[in-house]
């Protein structure tokens, strides 16, 4: 430092979605935030896809700093009628299992929705989305500057430096900086945090773009082939084949939509599927042409944008915070968009870093020990991540061992979504952090609850897929094994039908909801979870009564816009 006072108490490197969300928290309870970019606004951005246990996570934020702007977010009709009207509808997440040559099978096949109490997710439209964030932020205070290049950062004593332009641009002063750029992060650079090689076992690479013309999945195929209980089209569609997958998210997919663009992208393992010697437009048609239930999505579609294609795309640091900074989101790590791993995880961060990090601005005591838990914590994610993402990509060899892994994950999901919306219906009557202190202690398990049965569940069946991938046992009987398990664990919900055979919608009807809650009142059933459940869905129930999760014009608008004459009206006019 140059002795000078610097100028800001946060500076934030990175303007997308982590570090926009984080600068609004910070600015609203009174830090002096800079947010610093090397881009501009509007700006493409994969992670567009919402899961249920993303958007609780935005509730918490909203409520436990003070920002109501990030609870629009938490459920489509909110985001699509006050934030944007390019963002989609996501009320599921379908996963359909293709091979080389032949016919989809409807049978391998599934779709995880969690049920009429939980609001509709959203396909979020990133270049609108964020640019919004970032306005919030300044909304509340925070200063941004962009098309700034960071070129060095010196730490110091008294706080930290920002130079750009090779020292030939604007300098600025931090007491604290927090870097979310992504994989050039100017931190991990300046401070050599990269481990090389990374540690993290997954290993993909990727094509992606926005695209025109792409048919709903449920058009291209007969009518009796379909066997979906939600429209593929009305959630994010996961096509599965041996060493990868596709996702396909519409914007597109409600009678209001305005948006014609339809987001995918291909994924792949290089030792399974390694880079051919042509375009990625090539590649990529070339893919779709090998799948016969496949290529008719795609006939008629063509690219928005030039496309992106990534080598291999792993990578971690050994340290993520130290005196006076902190690297998170994707300047932190990377795995794969699988899952939406990443958005949850970074939401996960910025919950458990803004705390940490007002009560150092107040104490004005940035000591390392301050932050420990939030590297504890980042880490601890990157490594599940890396687990689940890996043990997926194995568990396409073989329909039977993709779908009970997929079910056992499902399980995992359903209780920590239940946990969570359980401590955000009690952090809300009173507002005392300790409601909230259970859900950052499961957070490094990607939120799954700290019940032991429930963890060894997941490390038995992360165990026996890494066999597979080892050679040392059969993917199909795997699988069946791993399903005979789930089968017999008493801590299900039965009304999602884990480990029934032959279910392919995992979701409760309004009837199967009274019967779980029957369920979870029995003797039978562990009183930790019999609790977990019953407590969990009947806040569900008080807040869908209360209207406390949505405003009821915006459901009432959305649900009638749907029907073919009285909604006529209320559909929005677009470019489609």
């Amino acid at each position: 430092m140059t002795g000078k006072t610097p100028q800001y108490d946060v500076a934030i490197l990175g303007a997308g979605l982590t570090g926009a969300a984080l600068a609004g928290c910070l600015a609203r309870n009174g830090a002096k935030v800079l947010i610093l970019d090397s881009g501009t606004h509007p700006r493409f951005s994969t992670g567009e896809s919402v899961t249920p246990y993303a958007a609780v996570l935005l509730r918490i934020l909203s409520e436990r700093y003070g920002v109501p702007e990030l609870s629009l977010l938490s459920n489509f009709e909110s985001t699509q009628e006050r934030v944007s009207s390019h963002c989609g509808l996501n009320r599921t997440s379908g996963y359909l299992y293709h091979r080389p040559g032949m016919r989809q099978n409807p049978v391998e096949s599934a779709q995880f929705s969690p049920g009429s109490l939980f609001q509709d997710g959203s396909h979020f439209f990133r270049q609108d989305t964020d640019s919004w964030l970032v306005n919030t932020a300044v909304a509340y205070g925070a200063d941004i500057r962009q098309q700034q290049r960071i070129t060095d950062v010196a730490v110091g004593e008294d706080g930290v430096t920002l130079s750009t332009g090779d020292g030939k641009g604007p300098v600025f002063r931090a007491r604290f900086v927090v870097d979310t750029s992504g994989p050039a992060s100017p931190l991990a650079d300046r401070l050599e945090l990269r481990e090389e090689p990374t540690r993290l076992r997954h290993r993909s690479r990727s094509l992606y773009n926005h695209m025109l013309g792409v048919r709903p999945y449920e058009e291209t195929v007969a009518a009796g082939d379909q066997r979906a209980r939600v429209p593929w089209s009305q959630g994010t569609l996961h096509h599965l084949f041996e060493g990868g997958w596709m996702w396909v998210i519409p914007f597109d997919n409600h009678p209001r939509a305005t948006n014609p663009l339809c987001s995918v992208g291909l994924v792949l393992d290089p030792e399974v599927h390694p880079e051919p010697g042509c375009s990625p437009e090539e590649e990529f048609r070339s893919f779709v042409a090998r799948y016969p239930d496949l290529a008719p999505q795609f006939r008629d579609a063509r690219p928005a944008r030039e496309w992106t294609r990534t080598g291999t795309q792993q990578y971690s640091s050994k340290q993520t915070v130290g005196y006076r900074w902190c690297v998170t989101g994707a300047a932190a790590g990377y795995v794969d968009e699988l899952h939406s791993c990443g958005l949850t995880a970074s939401l996960q961060t910025v919950g458990a870093l803004g705390w940490r990090l007002l009560d150092a601005l107040r104490a004005d005591d940035f000591a390392v020990e301050r932050f420990s838990d939030v590297q504890e914590l980042e880490q601890s994610l990157l490594d599940f991540n890396d687990s689940l993402v890996a043990a997926a990509f194995t568990s396409t060899a073989d329909w039977e061992l993709w779908d009970s892994w997929f079910q056992v994950w499902s399980l995992g999901q359903l209780l920590g979504l239940l946990d969570a919306r359980l401590a955000l219906s009690k952090y809300a009557e009173n507002h005392r952090a300790e409601e909230l202190a259970g859900l950052e202690r499961c957070a490094p398990a990607g939120g799954m609850p700290d019940y032991p049965p429930l963890r060894e569940l997941f490390t038995r069946a992360e165990r026996l897929v890494r066999d597979v991938r080892t050679g040392d046992r059969d993917p199909r009987e795997s699988g069946l094994e791993l399903m005979r398990v789930l089968r017999s664990a008493d801590f299900t919900p039965p009304g999602y039908g884990f480990g029934e055979p032959g279910r392919r919608h995992h979701g409760m009807s309004p009837a199967q909801t009274l019967t779980t809650l029957r369920w979870a009142r029995s003797s039978r059933v562990p009183g930790e979870i019999g609790a977990l459940t019953y407590e969990g869905l009947t806040a569900l129930l008080r807040d869908r009564v209360s209207r406390k999760d949505v405003a009821l014009k915006d459901q009432l608008t959305h649900a009638v816009a749907g029907l073919p004459l009285v909604g006529r009206p209320l559909r929005v006019s677009g470019p489609k």
